[in-house]
């Protein structure tokens, strides 16, 4: 497998110099940076913003912040094709028809991280990085969110053990005919058993929450939640939805009304 996501990544568009530093630079100041999007999810990242032609994203969960460079990367060359002859926008400008990809996350650590890369062009110009819990935004309606215009590409790559109350705020952020991208929905494949962990739930929702909980606690409880969005959205009639077994699995939705 590895030998053909060797190959494929051969075959296809290349990494920028700019994110490839990026993840370089993670790799000496984190031990877990293989949580992050790999090369073939960024790029997927950027053919759908591309194939979508995204001026507006949304992003929850900014970690290294590869994901929301490769984002900007395809909104700056969606800009750059633009009409000569159309009216032009600033640079800096994040009004209504300037690209804007908005990312959120509440790691003082990643925040950090990231501020470097986020202070180049052409991200700068388009993504705008705020510290906070994304959640918590949503439910109380921050207007950095909720905004007029609907985003046209949502990534929820955020807590695990959340998927369902994000599910209840994203869809409605999103314009019809949008994009709502999901990583993480096989969850290791644990999923297939949520059933049977759906059954000691609370024991575990009660272990997952305390302060010494394992990583195999916490690991049920996201199968658990990571399920329940799954059917979720499945019976959610404003979207078309595609599960992928890519990685640790996709979600592809598009709102339809």
């Amino acid at each position: 497998m590895q030998e053909l996501e060797t190959y494929a990544m051969a075959w296809s568009s290349p990494v920028s110099d700019a994110v490839r530093a990026q993840v370089d630079k993670a790799t000496t100041s984190l031990a877990y940076v293989d949580m992050a999007s790999g090369p073939m999810m960024r790029g997927l990242l950027g053919f759908l913003v591309r194939a979508s032609k995204a001026q507006r994203v949304l992003e929850i969960g900014t970690f290294i912040g590869t994901s929301a460079m490769g984002m900007a990367e395809a909104m700056d060359s969606l800009r750059d094709r633009q009409d000569p002859h159309a009216p032009h926008v600033p640079q800096d400008s994040h009004g209504p028809h300037a690209p804007y990809l908005l990312t959120i996350d509440k790691n003082k650590r990643y925040i950090e991280l990231v501020k470097d890369a986020f202070a180049q062009e052409p991200y700068a110009s388009i993504i705008e990085s705020v510290e906070g819990d994304a959640l918590a935004m949503l439910c109380a309606g921050d207007p950095r969110i909720f905004t007029p215009q609907r985003w046209d590409l949502i990534f929820l790559d955020g807590d695990k053990a959340h998927y369902p109350e994000y599910i209840e705020h994203v869809v409605e952020l999103l314009r019809v005919g949008g994009v709502l991208v999901i990583d993480n929905v096989l969850w290791y494949g644990l999923v297939l058993d949520a059933e049977t962990l759906a059954t000691d739930k609370l024991a575990s929702d009660a272990d997952a929450h305390k302060p010494n909980a394992t990583r195999e606690e916490k690991h049920k409880q996201k199968a658990v939640a990571i399920d329940q969005m799954n059917q979720r959205l499945a019976q959610d009639p404003r979207l078309t939805i595609q599960i992928l077994p890519f990685g640790d699995g996709l979600t592809l939705a598009t709102r339809i009304q």
